[in-house]
């Protein structure tokens, strides 16, 4: 049994818990009802057909418009309830970011995907991809890996021949391949609550004083990180190789297909969790204190994603308990 595997079989032990299903519905209720309501839905002048009362009668016939919401994390996380939408409805086209619609078209062929540089998609009603949760994730147990207690299926399909010629590139040996991403921005301002830094977060030391030897870690960290890995170099002695052949921040199916061609991820709140998650790399998801509302639909759980482990700080800005459990985890989990 992989560490994949043995995570789901830990999740779906975790979904049986009155503890995670009251979260999951205090998420639902609570901080994505909010945003719903708030600043959600003040960016929705179109509904069309699709009201709170529309039935799946109603659209077998109809084409609608999903428009992708928010960041590619959250597109991410939202089209996973695009098999569900497809179900009801006789077609679907859905509006996404640029930079998604190669591994979305891949993924889902039946589905046609445009972005602001297409023509405008006609269509008999559209609805938000983040209104889709509250339409098909009404409660845990609606996520198909807990209500049919199967596998979990990755929705997301990487171009297998780049994976392929990653997968050979990066290794070299018996050694399991570690993907790391540490730091966070928008729009040209570091998240500095997101991030963990690898300059200036002392506890990365035993993290790689642990690990170096025994796994081989690739960057999956977007931006210019060459300062950043040559101090990783210079203070904790380790090597994290930064394959500038994958432009991790613009091409996201290629970012896509080098997550799929390692073995394990270590990230912080940011893309490479949410592709890591749809593609079903195992590893751990690295949260501050008070992250982002859809981190907190579960305790020890990430519904959305479960080969993936949130992890959050125990208070606002300290990483230490956060790094220390994570490496004992990742010791165990790759038996080193």
């Amino acid at each position: 049994m992989n560490v994949a595997q043995r995570w789901l079989q830990e999740a779906h032990r975790l979904a049986d818990k009155d503890s995670e299903k009251k979260t999951y519905e205090k998420y639902l209720n609570g901080r994505y009802g909010q945003a719903e309501k708030g600043k959600r839905a003040k960016k929705r002048n179109q509904r069309g057909c699709l009201t709170k009362d529309w039935k799946p009668e109603n659209l077998r016939s109809n084409t609608v418009l999903v428009f992708g919401e928010d960041r590619i994390g959250d597109e991410v996380l939202t089209i996973a309830c695009l098999p569900n939408l497809l179900s009801w409805c006789g077609a679907v086209s859905w509006k996404c970011d640029q930079k998604l619609k190669t591994l979305f078209t891949r993924s889902f062929p039946g589905v046609t995907f445009i972005s602001d540089q297409d023509p405008k998609s006609k269509s008999d009603g559209t609805i938000y991809s983040w209104e889709l949760i509250g339409r098909f994730r009404e409660q845990l147990g609606d996520f198909p890996w807990v209500k049919d207690r199967v596998d979990f299926m990755p929705y997301l399909k990487p171009s297998t021949h780049l994976r392929d010629t990653l997968s050979a590139r990066y290794r070299d040996g018996p050694k399991k391949v570690v993907g790391l991403a540490w730091r966070s921005a928008r729009d040209g301002e570091q998240l500095s609550d997101k991030t963990c830094d690898l300059r200036e977060v002392p506890h990365w030391a035993a993290f790689f004083a642990e690990l170096k030897d025994k796994v081989r870690f690739i960057s999956l960290q977007y931006g210019n990180t060459q300062d950043e890995i040559e101090f990783a170099r210079w203070k904790y002695g380790v090597e994290i190789y930064q394959d500038n052949s994958i432009d991790i921040f613009d091409d996201v199916d290629a970012a896509a297909a080098q997550i799929s061609a390692i073995d394990y991820v270590v990230s912080i709140s940011t893309t490479a969790a949410h592709l890591a998650g749809a593609l079903g790399v195992p590893g751990w998801v690295l949260l501050q204190a008070k992250p982002f509302g859809h981190w907190s639909a579960g305790q020890l759980l990430c519904p959305w994603y479960p080969t993936l482990r949130p992890i959050r700080q125990v208070s606002n800005g300290c990483w230490k308990s956060v790094l220390e459990d994570v490496t004992k985890a990742v010791k165990a989990e790759l038996d080193l």
